[in-house]
């Protein structure tokens, strides 16, 4: 049986359930919302940090509202936030990001 099945039911759930469905992608990413419950922010928040001190503000990233994190630096930071945080930084400091902005085929993404 194909593991997506076991999720099909939320195919069918009311539009209220949506804004809060961020609380159950643990089983997709493996980050759950009650760490940020009960565990200090002080080590993520500062992963996070030193991540994005020599980044443009454009590129720093945030839980979109409704995610789940510790509140820093006027965002939500999550485990899942500073994993796709450390793939921008690299991405910008390897002029991936800037090759891309000007390229003639940006419109494709867009």
């Amino acid at each position: 049986m194909d593991g997506c099945a076991f999720f099909s039911y939320s195919l069918d759930l009311p539009p209220e359930a949506w804004t809060r469905l961020r609380l159950h992608t643990y089983h997709f990413t493996g980050d759950n919302y009650q760490m940020y419950l009960w565990h200090p922010p002080a080590s993520l928040c500062g992963v996070w940090a030193k991540l994005v001190q020599d980044l443009p503000e454009a590129l720093r990233l945030g839980e979109p509202r409704g995610g789940i994190g510790f509140v820093h630096d006027g965002r939500l930071i999550s485990h899942d936030i500073v994993r796709f945080q450390r793939v921008i930084r690299t991405l910008h400091h390897q002029g991936v990001l800037p090759r891309l902005s000007h390229s003639a085929h940006r419109d494709r993404w867009r």
